[in-house]
């Protein structure tokens, strides 16, 4: 239990960024829900799923100077998925009713789509165990099933989206490719783990190396998973002579944000694809030259059955570059480290990340702390 509203948005956040599962967030009425707003967003934006069940005043409290009571309906504004005002417990109303908002709201969370979705809960009386008569009869119809367990979900919702065929998108990619053999493969952000597992795979079978953003999951990859990648890109675009490919490359982008303005502003010079599962368009630079809405784990899985590897794509010499920028790191800091002075953000970084364990989940802050583990993080 989380005693704070807030940081109880940000727990169910990382919760399902963790393990692809959406976490319920349970508040009381009033400005607590206004609290989750900050995590809301940050769900929406990233495609997170997130269940909100707000407690709420019935109806005829509403608009009425009642104690804990606010506007809920629709808070969240377009942040929301699905939103349902659930009304207070009567007889006439049966539960499967409830229940089968129970599992719309959750196919609406977890679909391609996914995101959080606000189930606000009206109810008259406090939680109070006060014996009350009610309709067993009426309300309990139709659940026999469902209460000795034979019927869980209530409804069943199937998400076949990952089974379509994605032969045309495959197609499409190869006639790309056979203008040309250099490949630039980005792992971004929103990622689950089958994609990072996929990408990696991918990697190592067509030796096109990865450039791994912070947010993607592969950026402090432990060193035993060995697949070509190029940790340090943002380093060595600062030395425009290092990449000297022109316009003339495909970049095989999956996923959706990056952090790095000087990687984004070189992807926005290629023959940009990006692979992601959102609807929504992530391409503020309007480069985007092939969109392909999939999960990358069965683009990349098909497309492995298709196109001729190896890639001779000439980013090899890149991973070696890097390579020198991480060793340059490690004697940098290290010397920092034994100087006992007052260790500078970078540092802190680097420090950080190489005393990870493989198996950490790391929260990082906005602004600069992310953009420093970004920059400054190590290879291993």
């Amino acid at each position: 239990m989380v005693h704070d509203e807030r940081i109880a948005g940000f727990m169910a956040l990382n919760y399902a960024k963790a393990s692809g599962r959406p976490a319920a967030v349970v508040t009381t009425s009033g400005t607590a829900v206004a609290n989750l707003f900050p995590s809301v967003v940050e769900a929406s934006n990233t495609e997170v799923p997130m269940v909100l069940l707000t407690a709420d005043r019935p109806s005829e409290l509403r608009d009425s100077g009642a104690p804990q009571t606010i506007d809920q309906v629709k808070i969240f504004g377009r942040y929301t998925r699905f939103f349902s005002d659930v009304q207070s417990p009567i007889d006439a109303v049966p539960l499967r009713s409830v229940l089968s908002t129970i599992d719309h709201a959750i196919m609406k969370a977890t679909s391609t789509y996914s995101g959080p979705v606000h189930l606000n809960l009206m109810f008259r009386e406090k939680l109070a165990p006060d014996p009350t008569a009610w309709d067993h009869v009426n309300v309990l119809q139709g659940l026999d099933e469902w209460e000795n367990g034979g019927r869980i979900p209530f409804t069943i919702i199937p998400n076949n989206f990952d089974d379509r065929d994605l032969s045309y998108e495959v197609e499409l990619f190869n006639t790309l490719l056979a203008s040309t053999n250099r490949v630039l493969v980005v792992a971004a952000g929103s990622l689950t783990d089958q994609d990072a597992d996929a990408i990696r795979s991918f990697s190592n079978i067509v030796q096109s190396p990865v450039v791994p953003d912070v947010l993607s999951g592969l950026r402090f990859d432990s060193a035993e998973l060995k697949y070509p990648r190029i940790s340090y890109m943002d380093q060595l675009l600062l030395v425009p002579e290092v990449f000297n490919f022109d316009d003339d490359f495909i970049a095989l982008q999956f996923g959706e944000r990056i952090v790095s303005k000087r990687i984004n502003a070189l992807l926005s010079r290629s023959r940009r694809i990006v692979v992601s599962r959102s609807e929504d368009r992530f391409d503020d630079d309007h480069s985007v030259l092939l969109r392909i809405r999939a999960s990358p784990s069965s683009f990349l899985l098909r497309l492995m059955n298709s196109v001729d590897l190896p890639l001779a794509n000439g980013m090899q010499d890149l991973c070696e570059l890097s390579g020198l920028v991480r060793d340059f790191y490690r004697e940098r800091f290290t010397r920092e480290l034994e100087s006992n002075g007052v260790p500078s953000e970078a540092l802190l970084a680097w420090w950080i990340t190489e005393m990870l364990p493989d198996d950490a989940t790391v929260f990082v802050s906005n602004s600069m702390p992310i953009r420093d583990l970004d920059f400054f993080g190590i290879d291993r």
